[in-house]
């Protein structure tokens, strides 16, 4: 694939260095010190949030232009901050939770990109209905009380959107979220499907092996897919692409399942972490950039090895104890 020579050679280090690594990370996180070290991160990610806060509103105001496009990065790398609060608040919904997790959403809106938005919604939506070992009954009905007021009460979502989209304004956020939703244009991304378009014509051309890893980039005119499933198509064509799909998809309910009947709230809650911080890949950004993909397939192989040994101790067990009752 010579064409792809050009991203081979301004990515390859940065892949190396900056993301692959993470696996490791994510293998040697599974252990029995996971609950101390999210209680030490969950503490990082309050003060992260207070930190972006003050940055963003003393330090960085945007220009005009800049308000209009938005803030991407800042508001990818608050995600997985705000899922990690908000976990943390339907666990223990104490005013301070409350209060950091509604900053972090505020701030997430004012950055101005749809996609942690979207990513936050899902995020929360799985944690309430899919968690495990979590006091829910009391903030399933305060958040779903909210949403329902939200939906059924026009004036009420507008008035608070038309306010934080003043605060927005004053404070030099950008207001680029609540302009596509006040505009009725918040799910309308017309260079993303012309991207993606562009992207399947090609891949039609070479069903069988794609178009090569970073492929979507050289027939697309530099830009990545903005969704992991076409992009790991065009890369590897519909068959092995389908292949290494199935097999991260299992790899990963294998991992939920395992955690469940172990009743292992602490495992639940980290790959529910890692699933909405990798949640970005199905809108926006690339797997070979995302570095909490890799946490992500290392979190899970390490959990799988565990689950492994244990069958395999099991089995030891039971055999002995079979010998025993013959002799």
């Amino acid at each position: 694939y010579p064409d792809n020579s050009y991203y081979y050679r301004n990515n390859m280090w940065s892949f190396l260095f900056g993301r692959l690594p993470l696996y490791f990370v994510g293998v040697a996180f599974c252990s029995d010190r996971q609950e101390e070290r999210l209680t030490l991160l969950y503490r990082v990610s309050v003060v992260s949030i207070y930190v972006f806060t003050l940055y963003h509103l003393v330090v960085h105001r945007l220009d005009d232009a800049a308000m209009r496009a938005g803030d991407m990065n800042s508001s990818y790398n608050l995600l997985p901050h705000a899922c990690l609060v908000f976990y943390r608040m339907v666990q223990k919904p104490n005013p301070w939770n409350v209060s950091s997790f509604v900053l972090s959403c505020l701030l997430l809106f004012m950055l101005g990109s749809r996609g942690p938005v979207l990513c936050i919604i899902v995020f929360a939506a799985v944690v309430l209905f899919m968690g495990r070992n979590i006091k829910r009954p009391l903030m399933f009905c305060i958040i779903a009380f909210v949403a329902l007021m939200f939906v059924f009460i026009d004036d009420l979502l507008y008035t608070v959107l038309y306010w934080a989209y003043n605060v927005a304004d004053t404070f030099g956020l950008s207001t680029r979220v609540f302009d596509k939703y006040l505009t009725g244009n918040f799910t309308v991304s017309n260079s993303r499907m012309e991207i993606q378009n562009s992207i399947m014509a090609a891949l039609n051309s070479h069903p069988v092996f794609g178009l090569g890893i970073y492929g979507d980039r050289s027939v697309s005119g530099g830009h990545y897919a903005h969704n992991i499933l076409i992009e790991v198509l065009s890369q590897y064509g519909y068959f092995f692409g389908t292949i290494l799909l199935a097999t991260i998809a299992v790899h990963v309910i294998r991992t939920y399942l395992f955690a469940g009947r172990s009743k292992d709230s602490v495992s639940t809650l980290v790959l529910m972490l890692l699933l909405g911080c990798n949640l970005k890949l199905m809108v926006s950004g690339s797997y070979l950039l995302e570095p909490f993909f890799y946490f992500l397939i290392g979190y899970c192989t390490a959990q799988l090895r565990i689950q492994k040994e244990k069958k395999r101790q099991e089995v030891c067990n039971s055999t002995f104890l079979r010998v025993r009752r013959q002799a």
